[in-house]
């Protein structure tokens, strides 16, 4: 269960932003959150895994002590996780752009293409993954308890009483 910090007119808040350890503690609940949706999104890649270079590919990008960036180094990372076709953003059918058919190959089980080649006018699609969406949404919890141990921790560590936890 996540407890909660109760503030009286803003004290709270205004002596822990100046404590010199601040800055440390958002930092490293960051780290501690973003490694734990890095983890999970990861987890629900692993099903779909041929070759790894997705999952592999998952990436955290800090961008200050209070913002950090959850992504992929890699492009079709993105058409995976949020879809294509009718069921991507776009809303609408894949059509060939210049030829009145399209033509793939199937993956086989080890990643690479094989078997007989498809032809078709157009297709639905892939319908969403929602890797990341999904680790947020199951991790949540964990990842505010880890700001909670931090912040609590500098709330030790500031000396603030009568300020505390409650269920």
């Amino acid at each position: 269960m996540i407890k909660r910090v109760y503030i009286r007119n803003g004290q709270i808040f205004r002596r822990l932003s100046s404590h010199p350890l601040w800055e440390g503690a958002c930092s490293a609940a960051l780290d501690q959150a973003t490694n734990i949706a890095k983890n999970e999104v990861q987890v629900l890649m692993t099903p779909n895994v041929k070759t790894g270079e997705m999952r592999n590919s998952v990436i955290v990008t800090k961008l200050g002590p209070k913002k950090a960036h959850i992504g992929s180094s890699v492009d079709h990372t993105l058409y995976v996780d949020q879809g294509t076709g009718i069921h991507g953003p776009n809303n609408s059918p894949i059509v060939p752009k210049t030829a009145k058919l399209m033509k793939w190959l199937p993956v086989t089980a080890t990643g690479k293409p094989g078997g007989s080649a498809i032809y078709a006018r157009k297709t639905a699609g892939q319908t969403p993954q929602l890797f990341f969406k999904r680790a947020l949404d199951r991790k949540l919890p964990t990842m505010l308890e880890a700001f909670h141990r931090e912040f609590m921790r500098i709330i030790r560590d500031a000396g603030v009483s009568g300020y505390g936890s409650k269920r």
